[in-house]
């Protein structure tokens, strides 16, 4: 059996100590909200504009629950302004679909990604300074 020594273990646990604790639930919720932004603006924009306007009125990012770690951030929409939304994303027996919701999830889940990880690299690389 070979006997091999780790070194640099200290430092390795430092640096995960010092990342951990300069990283807020604050911040991670900042990182959400912004990638959220991206979707709710793209939901925003191609949601179909009828004789009220209260479907895009209702599309909002929101804050879930706050966890130790900080609130998840969705983008959705605001069954109480347009409770009539689904019936449009999916369409009914007399009114084709408008994907309208579904469509600029997929158009923006990338972009929304890589803000967030490049919101979540910038914090790291400000902890490890």
């Amino acid at each position: 059996m070979a006997n091999f020594e780790i070194t640099g273990l200290e430092i390795l646990n430092k640096n995960i100590e010092h990342l951990t604790k300069s990283m807020s639930p604050k911040q991670l919720e900042d990182a959400s909200i912004s990638s959220a932004e991206i979707m709710r603006n793209e939901i925003e924009r191609r949601a179909p504009r009828g004789p009220t306007g209260n479907l895009k009125r209702s599309i909002v990012k929101k804050a879930l629950d706050r966890k130790p770690w900080g609130a998840s951030v969705i983008a959705a929409v605001d069954r109480k302004i347009a409770p009539h939304a689904h019936l449009v994303e999916y369409g009914t027996s007399r009114s084709k679909a408008n994907p309208f919701f579904r469509k600029s999830v997929e158009a923006t889940a990338g972009k929304a990604a890589k803000r967030f990880k490049s919101n979540i690299k910038t914090m790291i690389d400000e902890a490890v300074k």
